[in-house]
This record gives structure tokens, C-alpha cells and sequence, in this order.
């Protein structure tokens, strides 16, 4: 019996140093892990859509007169790699894109190097772009008049249109030198419909610019005052009035007189809404 109770032993002493083992496994692994996985200077994230930010505009307008037309709206997609512990502080508003400009001496669409600023303890991987594209002009400004044009439209009989004009009659315009050099005419088309025009009336209308050819000028750097205007469009009819007298001081009346017209009727041109209700014209 002492004999068993003594072969015994070593197995229980076997576990007992196992159990220490398997601890420190675990231990190690999870070590392994939180290493790996939380400070791993290998750690790599996307930050996607970073804005990328134009420098040195006001050096350019002040020695060049030039404007950065293009730029507002452009981003790029950046990699870094870092302590996962120390990326996660972190979002795509604390990166920084710049594009500089400020050697620009006369305009053109030029492509321009991109400089990464990030935050300390990050490295640059990669990025979706190195460079960007920038349109860079002289910003001007023309006062255009605007005019006004019917299209689809058919006139009543015995009625003709009048001068039709705008409200506002001339609209401003701000652009680049090279696009707003070609603007020649600003229009309004108002389509009808192919309606009869009977009265007048006025209606909104969108603004289009185009060159001395008629050829429509589309350009998202072109900045108009408005993009609509008031179309006032008169109509006019003729009616024959019959010509009546009015007399004063009592010297003439309907039982000592008799006065007559030759011709004895009229032909005027005037507003169908207006002449609707008058049959004559009074003469004094």
C-alpha cells in the first residue's frame, strides 16, 4: 500500500508544475496578442475623403492678380501605419493635405505636389493621389445686358406683341479671363408651348450666356449675379373708338348744336385688358 501511495506521486507533482505552464502560456499569448493586434508599430488604417486644402492663394492674388478657380471639393484617400493604440486618437480631420501654390505666376490648369502633415507617432503608407490638378486664372467681372426671346408661341388675331424686356436689364458676371472672354450675349428663352397670346404677362426666366456664335456657354467656375430675371411681355390690340365731344360754358349744347367728326371714329392700339371697356374717345 505505501508502495502505490509513492507511484502516485510523481503524476500529482506532474500536474501540479502543468498547471504553472499552462498559465504562463496563456499569459505569453495573450501578450502576444494585445502586442500584435493594440501596439504593433506595423498597425495600418485608411482615412478616407481627407480634404485637401489650397495654400498660398492670397500670395497669388496679391502678386499675380490670379484665383484658384478649381480646389474647393477635392480629397484623397490616406494609409498610415502606427501603434493601433495611437491611430484610434485619431480621425481624418487631424490629417493634413496641402497643396501649395504660391510660386504660380500666370494662370493655366497646373498640377501641384501634395504634402502630408500627420500626427506624431504615424508614418505615410500610401495615398490615393500625389498630386492634384488645380484651374488657376485672372478672376474678372462683365456687366451683360440681358434680352429676351420667345419660342413656341402663336398670336391671337388682331394682336401683336410689344418690346419685351427684362428686370433686371443687365446681370454681373464673375469668372476666369479665359472662359468669360468668350461670353458675348446673356438670354432669356421663354417657351410657350405653342400657345396663343392673347394679353400680358410676366413670367421668370432662367439666365443662359452664350458666345457671338449663339452657342450656349456652360462653365461651373462662371459665378452670375442671378440666374433669373422678370420677362415682362407686352400685348397690344387695335380697336376702332368713336369719337365723341364734350363742350364747356354752356355754349354749345345737344338743342343749339350738332357736332360731328370726320373721320368720325378712331383706330388705336393699346393693352386688350384696357381698350376691353372703352367704346370712344372724348374730345374737349
Amino acid at each position: 500500500m505505501e508502495q502505490e501511495r509513492n507511484a502516485n506521486k510523481p503524476s500529482a507533482v506532474k500536474r501540479l508544475n502543468l498547471i504553472p505552464r499552462i498559465v504562463c502560456f496563456l499569459f505569453a499569448f495573450i501578450m502576444w496578442i494585445y502586442v500584435m493586434v493594440v501596439d504593433s508599430p506595423d498597425y495600418e488604417q485608411k482615412f478616407e475623403s481627407v480634404p485637401i486644402t489650397v495654400t498660398g492663394t492670397t500670395v497669388i492674388e496679391k502678386n499675380s492678380s490670379l484665383s484658384v478657380f478649381s480646389g474647393t471639393d477635392i480629397s484623397v484617400d490616406v494609409t498610415v501605419k502606427g501603434q493601433k493604440s495611437i491611430i484610434s486618437r485619431y480621425s481624418k480631420d487631424d490629417i493634413k493635405v496641402e497643396a501649395d501654390v504660391s510660386g504660380v505666376t500666370e494662370g493655366g490648369r497646373k498640377t501641384f505636389a501634395l504634402t502630408f502633415d500627420l500626427p506624431s507617432g504615424l508614418s505615410l503608407v500610401s495615398s490615393s493621389a500625389t498630386t492634384v490638378d488645380l484651374f488657376i486664372d485672372r478672376k474678372v467681372t462683365l456687366d451683360i445686358d440681358v434680352k429676351a426671346k420667345l419660342s413656341s408661341y402663336k398670336v391671337a388675331t388682331d394682336f401683336e406683341l410689344g418690346q419685351i424686356t427684362c428686370d433686371p436689364s443687365a446681370i454681373r458676371v464673375e469668372g476666369p479671363d479665359s472662359v468669360l472672354r468668350d461670353v458675348k450675349y446673356a438670354y432669356v428663352d421663354v417657351g410657350m408651348n405653342d400657345s396663343y397670346i392673347s394679353e400680358s404677362f410676366v413670367t421668370d426666366g432662367t439666365v443662359a450666356l452664350t458666345d457671338s456664335d449663339g452657342n450656349l456657354i456652360e462653365n461651373r467656375y462662371l459665378k452670375l449675379s442671378q440666374n433669373s430675371v422678370k420677362v415682362n411681355v407686352p400685348v397690344y390690340t387695335y380697336k376702332e373708338l368713336t369719337l365723341t365731344a364734350a363742350t364747356k360754358y354752356g355754349f354749345f349744347d345737344t338743342d343749339n348744336s350738332k357736332i360731328s367728326f370726320d373721320p368720325p371714329a378712331v383706330r388705336v392700339k393699346g393693352d386688350p385688358t384696357k381698350l376691353a371697356s372703352v367704346d370712344s374717345v372724348s374730345v374737349t
